[in-house]
């Protein structure tokens, strides 16, 4: 299902994507992207917080609105609340960081 979301999608988020995937490729880390329960597309990013890289999904999408989600958003627009979806790739990610981290 994922797939043919992603096929759907249009060229202005497609193009969107590949600009996060292409700082995850610069930054030798993993990418990925989703859609969350209430319509808004997330795209992993790299922090780098004391020269070590933290994982963290940024909305970036309102396919619901049709729009890109304006940073001055988070935190205010309630359909950008953190989800379950949302919170659990979050700890996967951040346990997956960790685990790279000690090899």
């Amino acid at each position: 299902m994922q797939k043919k979301e992603k096929n759907s999608l249009s060229e202005e988020i497609k193009e969107i994507i590949k600009k996060y995937e292409d700082m995850a490729k610069e930054q030798h880390q993993s990418f990925t992207n989703f859609i969350s329960e209430n319509n808004i597309l997330y795209v992993l990013v790299w922090d780098d917080i004391e020269d070590k890289y933290s994982p963290l999904f940024i909305p970036i999408f309102d396919l619901e609105k049709r729009r890109e989600v304006p940073v001055e958003d988070i935190g205010k627009d309630p359909r950008l609340e953190v989800t379950d979806r949302v919170a659990f790739m979050q700890k996967l990610f951040i346990k997956f960081a960790k685990e790279n981290s000690k090899i």
